[in-house]
Parts: C-alpha cells; structure tokens; sequence
C-alpha cells in the first residue's frame, strides 16, 4: 500500500466536493466517507468544545483546529472534527498531516457518522499514535455519553473514561482541563 499513498494523498487534494457535503475519511481499502455537512446539535457542541479548549491552552505551541486532515501511510486520511495540535508541526502547505502533531482528536457523533467514530477512527487514533480520543456520542445506545481513550499502546488504547452527559471528564497534560459537559445536554424544546 505504500506505493499507492501518493495517489491517495493527491485524489484526496483534487477532489471537488459538492455543497452541503464534506470528506471525513479516505482508506486505501477503498472507503471514502462523504457525510452531509453536519447540523446544529453538532456544531453547538464543537464550538462549545473549543471555547473550553481556548480557554485551557497557555502554550503558543498548540492550536485549536476544524476538519484538519491527519493520514496514517498504508490506512488513510481521517478528519476530526476538533483537535488540538502542535502548531510548529504542521507544513502549512500540507493538505493533510502526520497524526503525531495531535494532542487530543475529538469526533462529535452523528447518527450517520456513530459506528465510524466508535470503530475505525478509534483504531486509527490509536495506530496513529495520538495520545487523547475524545468521543462525544450524543447517540450512544446507553444515553448520550463522553468518553476520553488515552495512552496508545501497539495500536490499542489502553484507558477509557467514560461520563453521560452533564458530567465532568478530565483531560491529560499538555492539554490539562476538565470539560464540562453539562452544556451538552439538549435543551427541552416546549
């Protein structure tokens, strides 16, 4: 597969998408993830996010970002959501970017996006080495929940915290914070 990963990188930077839709994942098996740009309950918590984030980052060495490409050679492109990254890292002239410059990479659940997040981008996080997944699963069959996978080890990540909706959930240095995901919870509409 690393033969064909220039040929991935190249049709994901040529790719004309129509409006209303976004690339989340290119894999060299062939999958190409194309969901519809994502709705309010989404964004509401992305921006919440990165407003907590702002808030706990004192290093000018890390920046809050939106859908920026990460690519695993032989596995694909991901997108995040959300991710704190190490700014000095990224070529700025680079359409995508090597998963160790992340921190933390969130994904913000979507009922067409749930098993893709819970399944092969938690696998690709962890082979790709980035030290904090943070998972917000609004359609979590248990209730809406966050959950925090950390310390990858071969591939896998060894600890998960778990909170629903409404509770705090700590991150690890360099990105210390605890979020508070009381906000999350869906305002009653009367």
């Amino acid at each position: 597969m690393t033969q064909i990963w220039p040929d991935v990188v190249r049709a994901w930077d040529e790719l004309e998408v129509p409006d209303g839709w976004r690339v989340a994942q290119a894999a060299t098996d062939g999958i190409l993830l194309m969901p519809l740009t994502a709705g309010g309950e989404h964004n509401v918590i992305g921006g919440l996010l990165t407003r907590q984030f702002f808030d706990a980052i004192t290093d000018d060495e890390y920046f809050v970002g939106w859908d920026l490409p990460a690519s695993l050679p032989d596995d694909g492109i991901y997108v995040p959501d959300l991710c704190v990254a190490h700014e000095s890292r990224i070529r700025w002239n680079s359409r995508s970017v090597p998963m160790d410059v992340f921190v933390v990479a969130v994904e913000i659940t979507t009922p067409d996006s749930a098993v893709n997040d819970r399944n092969r981008k938690w696998r690709a996080y962890a082979r790709g080495g980035i030290p904090q997944y943070l998972l917000v699963d609004a359609s979590d069959p248990g209730g809406p929940t966050v959950s925090l996978f950390s310390r990858p080890v071969d591939g896998v990540y060894q600890d998960v915290v778990r909170v629903p909706f409404g509770e705090r959930i700590e991150l690890a240095a360099p990105l210390s914070v605890v979020l508070d995901t009381g906000a999350f919870v869906r305002p009653e509409v009367g």
